[in-house]
């Protein structure tokens, strides 16, 4: 998203923002989106929406608007009366086709969940339509860790009381979360081929979103693999505990049986510094080579953090409990790297990021 829009206040349920011209109602609509209101404007200049960016939040796009403090002199300033823009469902920015993301792990407790719901947030900041499925089928608890209490899931698409698009719930930053159905028997044995039967196929879910998180269960049974295998992209979560790392290749060597061709990435999770993050990583390449002749690639890690832990207690993501802690900032880069946002300022964007965005998608850079 350009660094055009500054949230300032709402009225009336409205959100006002600053922005300086000209004025890009496409844009306007699309962040209206995100935040799901109508927003008016303010006509400011680019220094003073630039320097109440850098104020408020450190250059992070599309900032919480409960954390954006009176930064700048444009707060008191009058709207537009004539400019009311409404949120645009349907704008889809040129994209050609909605990416599927899996994140998984061999071994349960490695934080998947809470990342999976983190990584849904940075995403959405960045100005993507994002959904999330709890596909943890029976046992799901990913509401839980978004701070959200669902009054309906895909239990209900199951037994046919909602259909696949209604039953996903609004979350922070606009994201959609469709819940699953804990402690339900019906879904004990969900697989792909059975939400396809339920009408919740991929194909079906593209003209809605940029890009949809699927959070499965750790493990390699057959509903997890039927899910790695229809997904463009898999991020194997594993965190620097021996049992862990062997449970990860389990599963990255069980995907690549079904699905050569697969296009997998590994995240360090809940490591204690970069170097030992990386050293794993190396070693774990180096043996899937040696004995699959197959390759991933590090994503990233996240360091161990009692931000981290706090937040989950708490019901409230780290990005938003603690938004400028290192591991938020980890969290960050690594969404970015998932969709080809660039990481570093001036970065070049490639993948579904720069499908959608083309080439604004670099002003996105975090400093």
């Amino acid at each position: 998203m350009d660094a055009q829009v500054l949230p300032l206040r709402i009225e009336e349920g409205k959100l006002i923002v600053a922005f300086y011209p000209p004025m890009d109602v496409r844009l306007l609509q699309r962040f209206a989106f995100i935040v799901q209101r109508q927003i008016m404007v303010v006509e400011a200049t680019r220094d003073e929406v630039t320097q109440g960016l850098k104020n408020a939040w450190g250059w992070q796009p599309l900032p919480e608007i409960s954390q954006l403090a009176d930064a700048v002199a444009i707060q008191g300033r009058v709207p537009m009366s004539a400019k009311v823009i409404e949120p645009s469902a349907t704008l889809t920015w040129g994209m050609r086709k909605m990416e599927v993301i899996a994140v998984t792990s061999g071994k349960g407790g490695v934080g998947k969940s809470t990342l999976t719901a983190n990584l849904a947030i940075s995403l959405a900041r960045l100005g993507l339509r994002v959904g999330v499925i709890d596909c943890d089928f029976g046992l799901s608890n990913l509401h839980v860790h978004l701070g959200l209490t669902p009054d309906r899931g895909l239990i209900d698409v199951v037994t046919g009381q909602h259909s696949a698009l209604d039953a996903f719930i609004p979350g922070p930053w606009g994201l959609k979360l469709l819940p699953g159905g804990s402690g339900a028997s019906e879904m004990a044995k969900m697989d792909y081929a059975r939400l396809r039967a339920v009408g919740l196929s991929f194909e079906r879910l593209d003209p809605y979103f940029d890009v949809i998180l699927l959070d499965t269960a750790a493990g390699i049974h057959e509903g997890v693999i039927s899910l790695l295998a229809e997904a463009d992209e898999t991020l194997v979560v594993m965190t620097p505990d021996p049992a862990s790392v062997v449970d990860a290749y389990a599963t990255t060597r069980v995907l690549l049986e079904r699905r050569q061709a697969a296009k997998i990435k590994v995240c360090v999770n809940q490591a204690s510094d970069e170097a030992t993050a990386k050293a794993i990583m190396a070693k774990f390449a180096a043996f899937l080579q040696q004995h699959d002749g197959a390759s991933v690639e590090f994503a990233g890690l996240v360091p161990e953090a009692a931000s981290v832990a706090l937040s989950v207690r708490e019901r409230v993501p780290v990005l938003l409990s603690d938004p400028k802690s290192q591991a938020s900032k980890a969290i960050d880069r690594l969404a970015r790297r998932l969709v080809g946002a660039p990481v570093e300022a001036g970065g070049k964007a490639t993948g579904l990021f720069s499908r959608i965005f083309g080439r604004s998608a670099a002003k996105t850079a975090i400093a």
